[in-house]
């Protein structure tokens, strides 16, 4: 499995979203027994672009995407034209780039985990109001 984390692999001026988003996938790889690697953009669309080639090649069974600029269309499209499976994580295709897939580039997208950041930041405030 492949992670495109499109974030930067340490804590640095955009904060360390990414860098722990990276720590938790490697725990639950190495939970589950996957072999993970992780390859950064830095908060660069267009390096996300050339890397996803790079992957490619690697033939992983799947890649874990993040929409970062509108982009995870493209890419599932040509991971599903290498028989590369895609997990989206932390959002979703919208209906309309759902809808642009053919069939057989929707049965590559396998999911994805999508949190509820309305409960979240409710459940947050509410642990805040507390103190």
């Amino acid at each position: 499995m492949v992670f495109l984390n499109p974030g930067f692999p340490v804590e640095n001026a955009t904060g360390s979203f990414w860098a722990n988003v990276t720590l938790f996938m490697e725990a639950a790889a190495t939970d589950l027994n996957i072999e993970r690697v992780t390859v950064y953009a830095y908060r660069n669309h267009i390096l996300m672009k050339s890397l996803a080639d790079e992957i490619a090649a690697q033939k992983p069974k799947y890649v874990v995407l993040v929409n970062e600029k509108g982009i995870a269309l493209k890419l599932i499209k040509q991971r599903a034209t290498y028989d590369i499976a895609s997990f989206m994580l932390l959002n979703n295709l919208n209906e309309q780039d759902l809808a642009i897939l053919s069939l057989k580039e929707r049965s590559y997208l396998i999911g994805s985990v999508i949190p509820n950041n309305y409960s979240a930041g409710k459940n947050l405030l509410n642990g805040l109001s507390v103190l």
